[in-house]
C-alpha cells in the first residue's frame, strides 16, 4: 500500500515538543512512538515538596537502553496498537464467512496491530503539539488510515488516535502500550496503584477466554475491564504519573525487572466483533488517553 499523503512531511524522522516541566519526543520511524519523556520534577505538580536539586528524569524505557535500529520494536517507548490491541490467536481474522490471515509476530499468533512498526507522516506540527498518519500497511486486508494526534502542556501529555476505513467496512481495536521504567537514574523505584475491574482468565497460550472474575493480586499479564481510572505510577517520593483514558480496557504488565506497562484499550485482545468497534466509509473508530504529573 503506498503511504503517501498530500501535504504530508516525508522527510522528518522525529518531533521533539517542549513544554515548561517535560520534552517529549515522537519517533515517526519507528511507528510515530513516544520514544522519550523527560520530566523535571522540581517544576512538576505531583514532584517532590521541598526539592532544591532540579532532576529531569526519563520515565519510559527504550529512548537511550537499546538502539531503535537494533531493539524489537514490540520492547520500548509508548506505541499506537491498532487496528487491532493485544493478540489474535493464529492471526485468523474473521468477519461473517471470510478468515483474513495476519502476519504472525509473536510465535504461532498476531500482536499489536500493523502501525507499530511504520513509518508515518506528518501533517502538522507546532512546538506543544503534532498531528501524524499512516496507512494501515500490507499487513492488513483492507484499506485505511490510522490518525495520531500529541499534544504537550505544562503537566500533562495527551494522546488521540482514530481509524479510518478507506475500502469496505472492518472490525477495530484500538490502544497504547507505553513501557514505564521501573527505576529512575535517581534511584526511586515503581510502584503502581490500579483499581481494575473483572479480569478475564487467559487460556494456555496467553490469550483470554470469555470468563471474566474478580482481579487476582498480580504480577499480571492480563486485561481487565471497565477499569477505574487514573491509574497512578509513583517513583518514591520524585514524580507522580496519573493515566486516565477514554478505553474501557486496560491490560497491565508487570512481570518484568526493567520495565512495566499500563495499555489502555478500546477492546480485549482477540475480540473481533465482539467488543471490537465497526469502521467504514462513515464511521471511524477514536481512543483517547492523557498523562498527567
Amino acid at each position: 500500500m503506498d503511504n503517501s499523503f498530500p501535504g504530508a512531511s516525508s522527510d522528518l524522522e522525529q518531533v521533539t515538543l517542549r513544554s515548561v516541566s517535560a520534552e517529549a519526543v515522537i519517533d515517526l520511524v519507528h511507528g510515530a512512538r513516544l520514544s522519550s519523556l523527560r520530566i523535571d520534577t522540581a517544576l512538576c505538580t505531583n514532584g517532590p515538596p521541598g526539592q532544591s536539586d532540579p532532576e529531569t528524569v526519563e520515565i519510559l524505557w527504550g529512548a537511550k537502553d537499546a538502539s531503535p535500529t537494533d531493539a524489537d520494536p514490540l520492547s520500548w517507548g509508548s506505541f499506537v496498537m491498532a487496528p487491532f490491541a493485544g493478540r489474535v490467536r493464529q492471526g485468523n481474522y474473521r468477519i461473517g464467512e471470510r478468515t483474513h490471515q495476519l502476519r504472525l509476530n509473536h510465535g504461532p499468533h498476531s500482536i499489536h496491530g500493523t502501525v507499530f512498526d511504520r513509518q508515518w507522516k506528518l501533517l502538522e506540527h507546532t512546538p506543544d503539539s503534532l498531528h501524524c498518519v499512516t496507512d494501515l500497511g500490507e499487513h492488513w486486508p483492507f484499506a485505511g488510515r490510522c490518525h495520531q494526534q500529541i499534544s504537550l502542556s505544562d503537566n500533562r501529555l495527551s494522546f488521540f488516535l482514530t481509524v479510518e476505513s478507506e475500502s469496505e467496512g472492518f472490525w477495530v481495536s484500538l490502544g497504547w502500550h507505553p513501557w514505564f521504567r521501573t527505576q529512575l537514574v535517581t534511584g526511586e523505584p515503581l510502584s503502581l496503584d490500579a483499581q481494575p475491574g473483572q479480569q478475564v482468565l487467559r487460556d494456555d497460550a496467553g490469550i483470554p477466554t470469555s470468563t471474566w472474575v474478580a482481579p487476582s493480586d498480580g504480577p499480571w499479564d492480563d486485561c481487565f475491564a471497565q477499569p477505574n481510572w487514573p491509574v497512578t505510577l509513583s517513583w518514591g517520593e520524585r514524580l507522580r504519573l496519573e493515566i486516565r483514558s477514554d478505553c474501557d480496557f486496560l491490560v497491565i504488565f508487570n512481570e518484568l525487572a526493567h520495565a512495566w506497562c499500563v495499555e489502555p484499550q478500546t477492546a480485549p485482545p482477540n475480540s473481533f466483533g465482539e467488543s471490537s468497534q465497526w469502521v467504514d466509509s462513515t464511521h471511524s473508530h477514536r481512543a483517547q488517553m492523557t498523562w498527567s504529573w
